[in-house]
């Protein structure tokens, strides 16, 4: 994994770098925030479900997600706000909202759902 920016970058990556250990360089999981009534608040279980955020887990990775990380010397999550997310060439989210054609009336009637 490369880690680019400023300062905060650096220091990230030097954090990671302290465990010596490959795995912590590793994504454990995504998660994709689709509840308009979470808020920031500091919680990774409330953040990481906030409207139109990206989740990174990055480490470990828990044996009940059966994926290919495993074991590594510890776990962080990260929250990206506004991002904007392509696949397959399609942007799915544009600055932290549904996008993609699929997902448009979905989100539409999610959206009028929540309560504020």
């Amino acid at each position: 994994m490369k880690i680019e920016g400023g300062r905060e970058a650096k220091i990230f990556e030097a954090w990671l770098g302290s465990f010596n250990d490959p795995n912590m360089f590793k994504i454990a999981h995504l998660s994709y925030g689709c509840n308009p009534g979470a808020r920031l608040s500091g919680n990774i279980l409330e953040d990481e479900r906030v409207w139109g955020v990206v989740e990174w887990g990055i480490g470990y990775q828990s044996p009940t997600f059966k994926g290919k990380v495993g074991h590594a010397s510890s776990h962080t999550d990260g929250i990206c706000l506004y991002p904007t997310v392509i696949g397959d060439g399609e942007k799915v989210i544009e600055r932290g909202e549904f996008i993609h054609p699929e997902l448009v009336d979905l989100a539409k009637k999610l959206k009028s759902g929540a309560k504020g």
